[in-house]
């Protein structure tokens, strides 16, 4: 575990790690600034996840910290420096699981900071007699905002955290920066797009924004959107440690 303070350190005590949630929190500020018809600041959320195009620029904002880290230790050989002091698994499974956390944070902690200051102007919910429809929507009617509020941002943090993996995958076959920031944008609208027009493959964007007929019971319903992006995530790993793995295996040969 030790191999992991240094980037652990790196990464929280760097300025761009707080400028992104800070720029994640602008993106969605502005989105919920359209026309909201309707009161509340949850429905302003719900425009801005929903049909917003600003929403999509989080995910550039969330790889950027430490996308492009593989990128430049390799470019620059530190990482066979590091892989003196530590094993190729180790030093590979760095770059994953922050990858995914930093990832996840920047997002999750900038949305609910903008939704924090959006509260300041108006109400968190506003009981307008409507119905709300799906397993997350029911929780409005039952007045449990703060779990539809985290719900709703949570799965739609997770879903940008693996599709950050795919950047890394990207990073390692080609070495390239603008390809760890850029990739999983265009990997998230591609299959997206595909599962959309697929008929037995998980529509990938609902279940980032938390729609999925899955079951009545949002716990339930919140495990196999997880699952679903979880598998993905895997997949990626696997390009990425596979890759990544021949690449250090070429240099000791």
């Amino acid at each position: 575990m030790r191999i992991y303070f240094p980037y652990i350190k790196r990464l929280f005590l760097s300025p761009i790690f707080y400028l992104a949630i800070i720029m994640v929190s602008a993106t969605c500020w502005f989105g919920m600034l359209e026309e909201n018809p309707r009161p509340g600041v949850i429905y302003a959320f719900d425009i801005m996840l929903d049909i917003s195009s600003y929403r999509k620029l989080m995910m550039l904002f969330a790889t950027i910290p430490f996308g492009t880290v593989y990128c430049r230790e390799r470019n620059t050989k530190m990482a066979n420096l590091i892989l003196y002091r530590s094993s190729l698994s180790k030093h590979l499974s760095v770059y994953l699981v922050l990858q995914f956390l930093s990832s996840f944070l920047i997002v999750f902690l900038g949305i609910l900071l903008c939704v924090g200051l959006f509260c300041i102007r108006g109400t968190l919910y506003w009981n307008d007699g409507n119905v709300y429809a799906g397993t997350f929507g029911s929780l409005l009617n039952e007045k449990e905002v703060g779990l539809y509020l985290f719900f709703r941002t949570f799965h739609y943090a997770y879903s940008i955290a693996v599709w950050s993996l795919s950047g890394l995958a990207m990073s390692a076959c080609f070495l390239n920066t603008y390809l760890a920031v850029c990739a999983p944008l265009v990997f998230s609208y591609v299959l997206e797009m595909i599962t959309i027009e697929s008929n037995f493959l998980p529509n990938l964007w609902h279940l980032s924004l938390s729609y999925t007929d899955f079951s009545s019971n949002p716990w339930l319903s919140s495990a196999y959107i997880i699952l679903v992006f979880t598998c993905l995530g895997i997949v990626f790993s696997f390009v990425f440690w596979q890759i990544a793995k021949r690449r250090v295996q070429d240099v000791i040969h």
